[in-house]
């Protein structure tokens, strides 16, 4: 618009400057009339104003110092616009659009410090300020925002400026990709901006020069003749570009190989859609959109499709979506060629090309979407939760960006469904499991009733209902799960060939929706029946029947956890074995299925008697199936953990302490991942109530193996995890206000936001009533809605932990920092107690134990077994307790129930002195002196114990005897 009213504006075009290209004459001919105001006010739909929160002043002394440091290299300007636009940038009330100025202006400053010959950490922060600003304008978080391609290119120019074969050898690649995305933006552009083609041929060359792949020479000669075909002939520089080409093609016939590669690449002069053309354009678009063709062929057909049409045609999008959803695909099936880094770029460019409104924008979107959650979850040994939630704004813009009424917008309705279920659990975040439902039923309500596919979407809905109701606790969806899948299943003919399906989907919604206890019986009876009619469905040979099997035996083993039966048991077993047999090794549920083996040979395990000799066959073959769990690299951690769990039973019963210890060091090990801060506050209590436990018998195994020392460690482990983000939140906010109070207090800031998102974890759903009233109190209108705020407060507690840890991760290396995030060891624990003895109690099935850490640093911690200590009785006098303070404190009740609490109260302590406080007192030194030299002692109970007053533990009714 500027460049039109410019134009408009002159009478004719200054000497020395090249004439005014044709495409801007032909709009400013049609803008003759309409006059600048009246253009100035034609927004995009949707856009809106945003006010600036900098003002004129404090936007004057930005321009002033940056034209300080760049005209006359003022480096004291330098070093207040970089602390002016630090401050900005950490405050609330920058506008985004601002916001993402300031990030510009950041970045292009330092890599000229940089280019002057300043510290390499200023191009490193260049290039990381130009891909926030580049990040905004991709995500569209400021409307009409037109500087995408400018950034992406001040991004490349800094990656090719840090590039260095040591210090940073993929310099050239990240400048390649950022330049390929810049030139797909620039392209949307009138006029078009030529300079990331020109920036993008130049360091192709640069990267084929310096060892790069051998593809990148021919890629450069593509994107040479990409620039010549967008040179208008009135330009200046087109003979320059031609020139290129024609060097570019020379030297690529020369090289070896390069010969074919050249021959293969359309006319410089061509267009795609030319006559000579035109047949094997039709046969590449008629490959890459075949979604039964081979992933390969796909994508080799959709890259030929890019490689020939170039950047501005309209057909260019469609090649870019075809080649990023083939990208995607090629990674699903694992090729040998995959790359989720290489798919992801690809679905950028693609996104790129689809701004928001262009008919492929959804599909683009999809396909980034899937290459994020991949990379999110298989990219690194963690999960990078930043690019996961990134994924759910994704999934939600390429819905919003589907049109209704195309054919094909239900089933990519019903994929962006299955990818955000997958992207919740990559998150372990179920407050998005309403939205996936929400997804799924309106791809259902697109789906007309007669089409071959509604049957499978119903099924779906139904599992994703379930899943709802199991892990939301919400009773209703279970109940709308088993209708729907019933529904789902009779909707099928009986000679339909995916019958089986759908009947093996209905058992498993009976099989896992556990309903009312007094109908668990005939519900698993009904499971059992659809599970054997499905099989039997099969015809010899089919890959399902291992399938079958599996769920079968997994139907015998919960009629044991739910009603006790033990009679199929040993069926169970035989059926989970044949499964596991079936199963190709390289088949993803093997481990499922092995999983099902486990579980009913660790119970008959638990079951037999040790004389009966079956004892020993079973532990043998359950602890074959555990270890081959573990050794799963992809088992999600909560299996991890049950498996170490049932490994380290079974190992302490076949008296292997050793194995046991092992098993429970790993399940330890896991506790701290899967209570990350960026978790929601149910998700992590969870894990750091199970932390306490899995320490205590990870202690019991460390005893058994001669280690009470260590013991003592895995219990303070266990500790950590439960107290581990307020202590070290705490400690760390005290270092860094001696290192940086700014930060220190941004931390508080952050801490106290996500405690109050904490708050909302357990929100269901807020109430909202409004009444409008007039005069004299008359009630006009009245309003109701209801809220859910669980999947905001999810998304931001990501969002505040991810700025947390960037913000700690700036002083990870400090050695104070270190020190406060360091497992605790026997050492340090001990430098802490100050001389203090210490008594550390648990309790477990076969007996409790006493840890006594002296107070005396030289002496060993000893060991004092306590056999009466169980988990059964601890367990028991826990309740008791618990009823008898209840009791002993009701003003409400009658004096004699209240002395017979009282009377219950001191049978617990009386037991607690005879269990656990007399035989501890009797071996610590000095308890047994009357004067004030005795020690003071400090009980450190674990697990259940912690629930019991150990502290007032006595035989308080009998008389004392003198002295």
């Amino acid at each position: 618009r500027a460049a039109t009213h410019l134009a408009a504006t002159l009478h004719a075009v200054p000497p020395g400057l090249p004439p005014l290209p044709g495409p801007l004459l032909a709009r400013v001919g049609r803008a003759t009339g309409r006059g600048w105001r009246a253009r100035r006010r034609a927004r995009h739909p949707g856009a809106e104003e945003e006010a600036a929160t900098l003002g004129a002043a404090l936007t004057d002394q930005l321009l002033f110092l940056m034209e300080r440091f760049e005209a006359a290299r003022d480096f004291s300007a330098l070093d207040t616009l970089l602390a002016l636009q630090a401050k900005l940038l950490r405050e609330d009330g920058t506008s985004p659009r601002e916001k993402a100025a300031l990030l510009t202006d950041r970045a292009r400053i330092l890599l000229a410090v940089g280019e002057l010959g300043g510290h390499r950490s200023h191009p490193v922060e260049a290039e990381r300020r130009a891909a926030e600003a580049a990040r905004q304008s991709a995500q569209r978080v400021v409307p009409d925002d037109p500087h995408l391609s400018g950034r992406l290119l001040l991004k490349a120019r800094c990656a090719a400026f840090l590039h260095d074969p040591d210090a940073d050898p993929s310099g050239l690649e990240r400048a390649v990709e950022d330049l390929r995305r810049a030139t797909e933006a620039a392209a949307r552009t009138t006029p078009v901006d030529l300079d990331p083609l020109r920036d993008l041929v130049a360091t192709l060359l640069r990267w084929y020069d310096n060892g790069g792949p051998p593809t990148a020479l021919p890629d450069a000669v593509t994107a040479a003749r990409d620039l010549d075909r967008a040179t208008d002939d009135a330009d200046r520089r087109a003979p320059e570009h031609r020139q290129q080409l024609a060097q570019l093609l020379e030297r690529a016939r020369t090289e070896p190989g390069g010969g074919a590669t050249v021959d293969a690449l359309p006319d410089a002069g061509a267009q795609p859609d030319a006559p000579a053309g035109g047949e094997r354009l039709h046969a590449w678009w008629r490959t890459a959109d075949d979604p039964g063709a081979a992933p390969a062929e796909r994508l080799r057909a959709a890259l030929s499709l890019v490689d020939a049409i170039p950047p501005g045609h309209e057909d260019r999008t469609a090649a870019l979506v075809l080649a990023a959803e083939a990208e995607v695909q090629v990674c699903g099936d694992a090729g040998p060629d995959a790359s989720l880094q290489r798919a992801r770029a690809r679905a950028l460019r693609a996104t790129d090309a689809a701004p928001p409104g262009h008919p492929l924008a959804g599909r683009a979107l999809a396909a980034l979407a899937r290459a994020t959650v991949w990379l999110a979850a298989n990219g690194s040994e963690e999960v990078d939760d930043v690019l996961a939630d990134e994924t759910v704004g994704l999934v939600r813009q390429a819905a919003a960006a589907l049109p209704p009424g195309k054919p094909d917008t239900p089933a990519r309705l019903d994929d962006l469904a299955s990818l955000l279920f997958d992207t919740a659990n990559v998150l372990g975040d179920s407050s998005l499991l309403p939205e996936t439902l929400a997804l799924q039923r309106r791809a259902l309500d697109l789906t007309p009733a007669d089409a071959p596919f509604r049957p499978f979407r119903l099924s779906t809905l139904a599992g994703l209902l379930e899943e709802a109701a199991v892990v939301l606790d919400e009773p209703a969806r279970g109940t709308e799960a088993v209708a729907v899948a019933r529904a789902a299943a009779d909707s099928l003919p009986a000679d339909h060939p995916n019958k089986h399906e759908l009947i093996f989907n209905l058992a498993s919604r009976l099989l896992r929706w556990r309903a009312g206890a007094d109908r668990a019986a005939d519900r698993l009876d009904e499971a059992e029946r659809l599970y054997r009619t499905g099989r039997d469905m099969l015809p010899p040979g089919h890959p399902d029947h291992a399938r079958f099997l599996s769920a079968l035996s997994q139907v015998l083993y919960v009629r044991h956890e739910e009603t006790g039966d033990r009679g199929g048991l040993a069926e169970a077993l035989a059926l989970a074995r044949e499964a596991v047999r079936l199963t190709p090794p390289d088949d993803p549920f093997r481990t499922e299925r092995r999983i099902l083996l486990a579980r009913p040979c660790t119970v008959l395990h638990d079951l037999a008697q040790e004389e009966d000799g079956r004892a020993a066959t079973l532990r043998a073959e359950a602890l074959a199936a555990w270890e081959a769990v573990v050794a799963d690299e992809n088992l999600p951690i909560g299996r991890r953990v049950e498996a170490q769990e049932k490994r380290a039973r079974l190992a302490l019963a076949g008296d292997d302490p050793h194995l046991a210890l092992r098993a429970l060091e790993d399940a330890l090990a896991q506790m701290p991942r899967m209570s990350r801060r960026w978790l929601t506050g149910p998700v992590r209590k969870d894990a750091a109530r199970r932390a306490p436990h899995l320490a205590a018998q990870a202690a019991v195994a460390a005893i058994r193996c001669g280690r009470p020392a260590y013991a003592v460690e895995l219990l303070e482990r266990g500790r950590a995890v439960l107290y581990s983000e307020a202590m070290t939140g705490r400690r760390r906010r005290t270092l860094l206000e001696s290192v940086d109070p700014v930060a220190a207090e941004r931390l508080a800031r952050i801490d106290s936001a996500l405690s109050e998102a904490d708050t909302f974890a357990n929100v269901v759903a807020v109430e909202v009533k409004s009444e409008e009233r007039r005069a004299f109190g008359r009630v006009v209108t009245t309003d109701e809605t209801s809220w859910d705020p669980r999947p905001q407060v999810a998304a931001r507690t990501r969002r505040l932990a991810a700025e947390r840890e960037a913000l700690l991760e700036r002083f990870a290396a400090t050695p104070e920092f270190a020190e406060a995030t360091r497992q605790p060891d026997i050492a340090g624990l001990r430098r802490r107690l100050a001389g203090r003895p210490v008594v550390l109690v648990l309790a477990h099935r076969d007996g409790g134990h006493a840890l006594l850490v002296p107070a005396d640093a030289r002496q060993d911690v000893d060991h004092l077994p306590l056999p009466g200590l169980t988990t059964e009785a601890v367990e028991r006098r826990d309740a008791l307790t618990e009823q008898a303070v209840r009791d002993a404190t009701d003003v409400r009740l009658p004096h004699p129930l209240r002395a017979a609490a009282q009377t219950e109260l001191h049978t617990v302590l009386e037991w607690l002195w005879d269990e656990v406080a007399s035989p501890v007192l009797a071996r610590v030194p000095g308890t047994d002196r009357a004067d004030a030299g005795r020690p003071r002692l400090w009980w450190c109970p674990a697990g259940p114990v912690v629930r019991l007053p150990l502290h007032a533990a006595g035989h308080h009714t009998r008389p004392r005897p003198p002295g």
